[in-house]
């Protein structure tokens, strides 16, 4: 992932931190806040906040009698979000998108700050 490319952090200008076919994740210049779009869903969250929801998501292991919603065909987990009263709803293979998404993001923001060249090419 890392390489050539300069993705230097500017003010009123977003930086795609890390990118999945579902979500992206991205740094916004004007805000300062790194913003995550999976899906339908919308987060925005400082680093803190980004590192606290990666470690709930690591958390979340697979199960082998997990929560079943009765209407769906395969197994969802429930990923509290800021509110006890809202949850995201996701499939196992939702939940590794999401993870390699977050865990990319937080893995990479650091070097983006820092102006270091990237090489994801969505710039």
């Amino acid at each position: 992932m890392l390489g050539k490319k300069n993705m230097s952090f500017e003010e009123n200008k977003t930086a795609v931190i890390f990118k999945t076919i579902n979500g992206r994740v991205y740094l916004c210049g004007h805000c300062n806040l790194i913003h995550c779009e999976f899906k339908n869903i919308s987060l925005s969250m400082n680093k803190k906040e980004l590192i606290l929801f990666q470690e709930i998501l690591n958390g979340i292991k697979p199960m082998v009698n997990g929560r079943l919603d009765m209407f769906a065909k395969e197994q969802k987990y429930s990923i509290t979000l800021y509110h006890e009263n809202c949850a995201m709803l996701v499939s196992k293979t939702e939940l590794r998108e999401l993870k390699e998404l977050i865990n990319n993001a937080v893995n990479s923001l650091d070097i983006l700050k820092k102006g270091i060249s990237c090489d994801c090419g969505l710039n």
